[in-house]
């Protein structure tokens, strides 16, 4: 997990919430083919109507009309705001690149103060950048991993930290590593209690069911919870089929949902994908303490046993999600980033690659990435389709992703909160200035 190691400036943190100087007027995006999300067929030659951050009409091509600027885009393809729900923050850029790439939403996975005394400083929307849900920072056993936590060892402690992140802000509580099984339930009942969903990583000291029992809002990645994911010590490669049938099925069942973070595990395994992200334009402009020191840190050598773990972890996180897919289980696409390898917004669109890779029809993955992760967080009604009424955070496509998801890729232009942003200012924000150096 990638952890900031110094003060965020210029973080935009909105909190799902519209800014209160989110932009006024009206204007309309001119013949679109429109991927509604709604699960109607898409619509062809369609202007949509945008005034004061919302969608206020839907009508076929030259049947609305404007006071205010048209944009033009020629037939090309729209869908609705992309959410990736795994990720922590760095620099400014990488805000910038997350929407450039059509990522319009994203759920921060460890929160700090910091971060707390942004939001109400930037909610107006005086920075650019995604819409943010802020889990709250990690809840740990003894000792903890990662030095910022405040390790829990106690019930008692548990119930006053979940107290004191809901009454601070946090939208989520993230468990992690360490916490004893009293500890767990104390947390879980307190979360209740304050309405929040407890979501992170299955406690290592803590068995499926004993987790279960507690209702997770989401488990995070692929691992402590595959059986036989370590064997005699070493990272397992070939775990029973079987097993990740009974597990997968026993998830859905329980109606959890999973993050699995597929392209986290496949670019720590697969060196062409590594080769294909140094090519990406947004490479260079980060920081070169995450491209360097700590992406080329942790890569591992070929033909070592770090390559041989990485290729099993990528292996058997691929065939768990297969078997998750076909049992039904609930699956949101997260990526993880910027942990190596991972270009903000650009590492979702590999994410929804692999979940079509391991079995997902396209349909399916656009739909976890818009309306499903739009209603995980309740918000069905505000985000994740395209309909009269809804915030405008769209995206503009040179092709169809139904057809072929890669085109999620193909990016030419971003609304978010009803502003036009075309692929040439978003590049413009991420780009370092001539002469300057990205840096945290």
């Amino acid at each position: 997990m990638f952890q900031i190691r110094k003060a965020l400036v210029g973080v935009l943190a909105v909190l799902f919430m519209l800014p209160a100087a989110a932009q006024s007027g009206e204007w309309l995006l001119r013949d679109a083919n429109v991927v509604t999300m709604t699960g109607a067929p898409p619509i062809a030659s369609q202007d949509i109507l945008i005034r004061d951050s919302r969608i206020v009409a839907i009508e076929d091509t030259g049947r609305l009309t404007t006071k205010g600027r048209v944009v033009e885009v020629n037939g090309a393809w729209v869908i609705p705001g992309l959410h990736d729900m795994h990720v922590h923050l760095g620099t400014e850029q990488m805000l910038a690149m997350y929407v450039a790439n059509g990522v319009t939403s994203i759920r921060v996975m460890n929160g700090n103060q910091s971060l707390l005394e942004l939001v109400s400083g930037v909610a107006d929307g005086g920075i650019f950048g995604p819409n943010i849900f802020l889990a709250s920072p990690l809840l740990e056993g003894q000792p903890p991993l990662w030095p910022q936590s405040e390790p829990v060892t106690t019930p008692e402690q548990a119930r006053q930290l979940v107290e004191r992140y809901a009454s601070e802000g946090y939208r989520a509580i993230k468990i992690y590593d360490g916490l004893t099984a009293p500890v767990l339930a104390a947390t879980a009942e307190e979360a209740k209690r304050h309405s929040l969903p407890v979501v992170g990583h299955m406690p290592d000291a803590i068995e499926l069911e004993q987790l279960l029992v507690h209702d997770p809002a989401s488990l995070e990645h692929v691992g402590g919870y595959l059986p036989g994911w370590f064997s005699g010590g070493r990272q397992a490669c070939d775990i029973p089929e079987w097993q990740l049938t009974r597990l997968a099925g026993r998830l859905a069942e329980a109606g959890v949902t999973v993050v699995p973070t597929l392209s986290l595990f496949h670019q720590s395994s697969n060196a062409d994908s590594r080769e294909l992200t140094r090519a990406q334009p947004e490479f260079n402009a980060l920081p070169p303490g995450i491209t360097g020191q700590f992406w080329l840190g942790a890569t591992p050598e070929p033909g070592s046993e770090r390559a041989r773990a990485a290729n099993c972890k990528s292996r058997n996180a691929e065939r768990f999600t297969r078997a998750l897919i076909a049992a039904g289980g609930s699956i949101l696409p997260g990526t993880d980033s910027p942990n190596p390898w991972l270009v903000p917004g650009r590492a979702l669109h590999l994410e929804l690659e692999r979940l079509v890779a391991a079995g997902m029809p396209p349909e399916q993955a656009l739909a976890a990435a818009t309306v499903d992760a739009a209603a995980w967080f309740g918000d069905k009604d505000r985000r994740g389709t395209i309909e009269t009424g809804q915030p405008a955070d769209l995206v503009v496509l040179e092709a169809n992703p139904l057809e072929d998801i890669r085109h999620v890729g193909a990016v030419t232009g971003v609304v978010i909160r009803g502003q036009w942003q075309s692929q040439a200012s978003l590049r413009q924000r991420w780009q370092p200035a001539a002469g300057s150096e990205a840096g945290l």
